[in-house]
């Protein structure tokens, strides 16, 4: 698995919701009573109440064999959702826009403004 993948705990999981889309956020390694142990980052994110701050993060590290067992048991209590989104929740209305070719269109009209208007300030 590598970092930024999304998965979800269909019917719930531990500590993991349902109806959550969480994010793998890298593997590291923990001591829990005095023992190193292979361990994971899980990451989402949440809705706040508050005006100013809409979105919160929230983490939670799990040990790498819960994690793996429970994306490869049958049946699945975790699973990595088909569509992997590119940007976070808060921005997923525009997901499928294509920034880079609405900047060059907006770059395109200004030049034409710019070439009609005589005030072109380097040669156009």
């Amino acid at each position: 698995m590598y970092v930024g993948v999304q998965f979800e705990a269909p019917d719930g999981f531990e500590g993991f919701r349902r109806d959550v889309r969480l994010y793998f956020a890298g593997d590291r390694v923990d001591e829990i009573d005095g023992v190193p142990v292979n361990t994971v980052l899980v990451v989402w994110f949440t809705k706040t109440k508050m005006r100013w701050q809409k979105w919160r993060v929230q983490t939670m590290v799990v040990p790498r064999k819960t994690l793996e067992d429970a994306l490869t048991d049958s049946p699945k209590k975790l699973k990595i959702l088909p569509k992997q989104f590119t940007l976070p929740p808060w921005m997923e209305e525009v997901d499928d826009v294509n920034f880079d070719e609405i900047e060059e269109q907006r770059a395109k009209a200004a030049l034409r403004k710019q070439r009609g208007s005589g005030r072109c300030p380097v040669p156009c």
